[in-house]
C-alpha cells in the first residue's frame, strides 16, 4: 500500500485503485498535570503512538460505546482501612 499527499489529501493506492481518505481535525487544548503528561508520552511512545492519536482513540471509543470506558464512582472505603 502506498500513501501520498496531494493538495493536503491522503491518497492510498490499494490494488491499483485510489481511495481518498479525508479526516478534518481541529486543534484542541486541554490542561494536564505535567508529570502525568510526561508519563503518558513515554507510554504511548513505547506503544508506537503519540498522545494526540491516543486521545483520538479514547474519544472514538467513548462515542462508539456511548460513555466512558471505565466506571466513574466514589470509592466506599472505611476510614479505618485507609489509616
Amino acid at each position: 500500500m502506498k500513501i501520498q499527499m496531494i493538495d493536503n489529501v491522503n491518497l492510498e493506492e490499494y490494488n491499483n485503485s485510489k481511495v481518498v481518505m479525508i479526516m478534518a481535525t481541529v486543534p484542541t487544548q486541554i490542561r494536564i498535570d505535567e508529570e502525568l503528561k510526561k508519563q503518558a508520552i513515554e507510554l504511548f511512545g513505547q506503544l508506537g503512538t503519540d498522545i494526540s492519536s491516543a486521545t483520538n482513540m479514547f474519544l472514538r471509543q467513548c462515542v462508539l460505546r456511548g460513555g466512558l470506558l471505565f466506571n466513574v464512582e466514589l470509592p466506599n472505603y472505611k476510614p479505618e482501612v485507609c489509616n
